[in-house]
Order: C-alpha cells, then sequence, then structure tokens
C-alpha cells in the first residue's frame, strides 16, 4: 500500500510542496481510512466529503484510490468569516494543515476607540473559533471531522525551546497548537474527539530513526522527570464526530 500510495501521489502532485508533504499525504490517508472502516465499514460513495482549504492533493489521493467517493476540493474564501456553504451538507470535512494559518478576523470597531485598541492588543482566535464553529455547521449531525495540525507539546518543540529557539515548526504560521487546546476547539462547536494521534515525521523527509536518535537523551531525561512521552510526535490528527 505503501508503494502504490507513493506512487499516486508522485502522478498527482510532484511538486516541492507535494515531495516534502507526501509522508504527511500517507499517513493521513492510512488514519482516515482506518478510521472510516471502524465506524462505518468504508468510505461509502454516497457520502458528501470535502476537502476543506487545500489544494487539492489529498482529495485527488482518496479519488483515485476510491473512484466511487464523493470527494470535492472547497473553493477558496476567507475560512475566518462565515462559509458560503449550507447547513448540514458534508458527511466528513478534512481539515489538514490549515488552522495553524488562521489570523484573528479584521476589527469591526472605530479606529481610536478603546474597543479597537482592545482588538489589537492581543490575539483573540477570533477566526480560528469562527473557522470551527462554521465546520461544525456546515457537517450533518454525526459528521466527521479529520483534523490535522502541527503540535507543539512533540519531542521537536521541547528540543527546540531548551535550545533557545521558538518552539514553533514554521515561523510563518500564526500559531500552532497543543493537544489541550485542540480538544478544546472541538468541545466549543459541539464535536468530540473520538480519536487523537500523533505521528511522528509527517513535515519532512527526515526520517523517524534519525529523529528518535537525536533526540532520545532529552526523551529519556523527561520521562525519568515523570513527563508523559504519550502524543508526543510532530502532528496532531483527530478524528472528531457531531455531537
Amino acid at each position: 500500500m505503501q508503494e502504490r500510495l507513493e506512487e499516486i501521489l508522485r502522478n498527482v502532485d510532484d511538486s516541492d510542496y507535494g515531495k516534502i508533504h507526501r509522508q504527511r499525504f500517507i499517513e493521513s490517508y492510512k488514519f482516515l481510512d482506518r478510521h472510516m472502516q471502524m465506524q462505518t465499514g468504508t468510505l461509502a460513495g454516497d457520502m458528501r466529503i470535502l476537502d476543506l482549504a487545500s489544494y487539492g492533493t489529498f482529495a485527488s489521493l482518496v479519488k483515485e484510490i476510491k473512484p466511487w467517493i464523493n470527494i470535492a476540493k472547497s473553493d477558496y474564501f476567507d475560512l475566518r468569516y462565515p462559509f458560503p456553504i449550507a447547513d448540514n451538507t458534508y458527511d466528513v470535512v478534512c481539515f489538514m494543515e490549515a488552522l495553524e494559518h488562521l489570523k484573528d478576523q479584521d476589527s469591526t470597531n472605530p479606529v481610536g476607540s478603546q474597543l479597537y485598541l482592545d482588538d489589537i492588543s492581543e490575539y483573540s482566535q477570533s477566526g480560528i473559533k469562527n473557522c470551527m464553529r462554521e465546520i461544525a455547521r456546515i457537517l450533518k449531525p454525526g459528521g466527521i471531522l479529520f483534523l490535522t495540525t502541527p503540535n507543539i507539546n512533540s519531542w521537536t518543540a521541547v528540543h527546540r525551546a531548551l535550545n533557545f529557539y521558538s518552539p514553533t515548526f514554521y515561523i510563518p504560521h500564526v500559531k500552532e497548537f497543543s493537544v489541550q487546546e485542540i480538544h478544546q476547539l472541538h468541545r466549543e462547536v459541539g464535536l468530540k474527539i473520538n480519536r487523537l494521534e500523533t505521528p511522528d515525521n509527517c513535515h519532512g523527509l527526515q526520517s523517524v530513526a534519525n529523529n528518535r536518535g537525536r533526540l532520545g537523551k532529552l526523551i529519556e531525561a523527561c520521562i525519568l522527570a515523570g513527563y508523559s512521552p504519550d502524543l508526543r510526535g510532530d502532528c496532531i490528527f483527530s478524528i472528531a464526530t457531531k455531537i
């Protein structure tokens, strides 16, 4: 299966972006497919699936493997504001590597007012919270959100922070999230996380063996100090259901 997925992705997207993220797309497909087989037996042909805020690589991969699947890439629109999509439209929404790029909504308060100063003095996550509310709205009851985003709780992030670098994986990201924050964002909009994992080696070509070898002593020291080794991979993958 691994070789088949790699072959499809080379044909679908052989750009630099596609090459860098190839392993992440493969892990994403395996994760979603495994969950759907456990829950429904398969990705059924009558399901409506949206690949939200992406270049369409994942949708093309799914379509190539399961041509009967009704999966589409979304049009481009500002995720910080109401989506141009009707309520209860989709059975599955795939929202991959986009949450971390969302800025706050623009201020609606007049320049020079105290409210305007309050708006610009803090990062309120207004854009992120609107996006999560809208995803919940367009999902059918019992619908599924598949979300992926970098993990600020990873061993790699800990290693960077201890070496006086930013723990952020990619500096242009607006915000990278902790596992706890991902749970909270889902709860606030009526989504229940059924499974959350943190696969490693999802953001580049570096091997897991090299990553673990480089960070081995740090990991051992943290475990001895009582810190959990769980959920320390580079990327958060979660599956949630609309309650």
